[in-house]
């Protein structure tokens, strides 16, 4: 076989690994799907993001005060887009966890088409594509269809870098940078892509450097003027407050959820070398570099989940089919190295496709248990008068409560000296709320989101009244005082 030859079936790429690609992609998809209507929770987050929606069609401001104990540490472009499609829908979660399912297939699709011109190849784009789908719906199922903004932020992102990789003009450079502004001004700690385009622009078409600066700077300014125009200092004090932060945190984190990226990772290290010697791919490594190094940085803040790495999981998904495309140059001794390692990154999702068809029954039915156990903690929580506190947001928000305590950021506002618990212990005193819901309780919980300080007050003006999949709700042992 020539050089010529191996390479052109590398980029045709074997039918059957499509397929496979494919079903696993919808495989580990099912799940997800099954929830996307339900009221049950996938995450904290989603009672979250829905009470700061409904702020924007209401008199509520977006950003409360610095010492609010429900605080936005968002930038306000997500909350825009829900807050109407809920109003269209009826409620902001299901609109969120549409545009996340939707937001997840765009990544895909901007894979597919960045692939198919970096590798000349159709087939490996697709690969790319439903690469992507497959390993972050098995690695991170609670994030596929979750009424949370990440997804979107990437989404736009990639678009504008499938934008860019298209030619080095004007137009594309200012709409690439629009697009990466936008979705920063969704999720604001997605750096790592454009900076890796700068980097990468810097050495590859300094024309297209100045006008991509200019064209970011520009709209940067645009963009915080506007912020500042509309909200004020608020949204930079809430998005850049401190937060608690240690390397030993980082360290736990990423010990967590790299181990599910383990098989792309390594391919991604063997594709690193002769990727950097190619002028277009070493954006590729640039961005697979910086990712794991901004990921680890920022798992480093107390509540950081494994959405810290979805740039790096974006990057390896397209660096290691660009290896497989190469495979048959660089490696012309070993017959079939490109399927091969195709299947090494499904190595992830291969392994985990048994658990996820033959236990798709047992979840299901443990999801329709959750779901019937929520919709009657719901009713207990609507049928009681006056304000409820919640662990669980989105158990507040689907009973109609108006915006009460966020544990976990108002933890993190104690810590910083921003608020003061004392005035939050004071009303658990004085028997304010009507429920209290945590997922867990017992004598000596101190963590993330309640202080040993917390439980305490609770445990003594409060009784527990259910058990449920969703923990324990309590009432108060008395009437509210004032």
């Amino acid at each position: 076989m020539t050089e010529e030859s191996a390479a052109a079936d590398a980029k045709r790429l074997p039918a059957v690994l499509l397929v496979l690609v494919g079903l696993l992609a919808l495989l580990h998809l099912a799940l997800p799907l099954v929830w996307l209507g339900q009221v049950a929770q996938l995450n904290y987050n989603e009672g979250w993001n829905a009470y700061h929606a409904e702020a924007v069609l209401s008199e509520r401001p977006l950003y409360p005060a610095p010492d609010a104990l429900f605080p936005n540490n968002y930038p306000p472009l997500s909350f825009g887009i829900v807050a109407p499609l809920g109003a269209l829908l009826g409620d902001p979660i299901r609109a969120g966890r549409l545009l996340s399912l939707l937001s997840l297939l765009a990544i895909g699709g901007a894979i597919a088409a960045i692939l198919r011109r970096a590798c000349a190849s159709t087939p490996l784009g697709l690969f790319g594509g439903l690469l992507f789908v497959a390993l972050l719906s098995a690695a991170f199922p609670d994030y596929v269809c979750m009424n949370d903004p990440q997804l979107t932020a990437h989404a736009l992102m990639l678009t504008g870098l499938a934008l860019l990789l298209g030619g080095h003009t004007p137009a594309r450079a200012g709409s690439a940078a629009l697009l990466m502004i936008l979705g920063g001004l969704v999720k604001h700690n997605l750096i790592a892509l454009p900076l890796a385009v700068t980097l990468w622009l810097w050495g590859r078409d300094r024309a297209a450097l100045r006008w991509w600066l200019a064209a970011s700077a520009g709209l940067g300014l645009a963009a915080l003027a506007s912020l500042w125009l509309l909200f004020g200092a608020s949204p930079f004090e809430s998005i850049f407050a401190e937060r608690i932060a240690s390397l030993r945190t980082a360290a736990r984190g990423s010990s967590l959820y790299l181990p599910s990226l383990a098989a792309p990772l390594a391919i991604g290290l063997l594709a690193a070398r002769p990727a950097w010697r190619d002028r277009d791919a070493r954006l590729l490594v640039l961005y697979a570099a910086l990712s794991l190094a901004i990921g680890f940085a920022f798992t480093a803040g107390e509540g950081v989940s494994h959405n810290a790495y979805f740039d790096l999981l974006i990057a390896l998904c397209l660096l290691g089919p660009w290896l497989v495309s190469r495979a048959p140059r660089l490696l012309p001794g070993l017959a079939g190295a490109a399927p091969a390692l195709a299947l090494g990154l499904l190595l992830g999702p291969g392994i985990g496709a048994p658990d996820a068809l033959l236990g798709f029954g047992k979840k299901t039915a443990e999801l329709a248990a959750l779901e019937s156990a929520t919709r009657a903690d719901i009713d207990l929580l609507a049928a009681r008068a006056g304000p409820a506190l919640c662990e669980s947001l989105a158990l507040c928000f689907w009973a109609g409560k108006p915006v009460g305590v966020d544990l976990f950021n108002s933890r993190q506002a104690f810590h910083a000296g921003r608020a003061d618990e004392a005035a939050l212990l004071a009303r658990l005193a004085r028997s304010e709320f009507s429920v209290v819901q945590l997922t867990a309780l017992y004598r000596d919980r101190d963590d993330s989101r309640v202080s040993a300080q917390f439980t305490r007050e609770l445990l003594r003006n409060y009784v527990i009244e259910r058990n449920s999949a969703n923990g324990v709700f309590l009432r108060p042992r008395r009437g509210p005082t004032r």
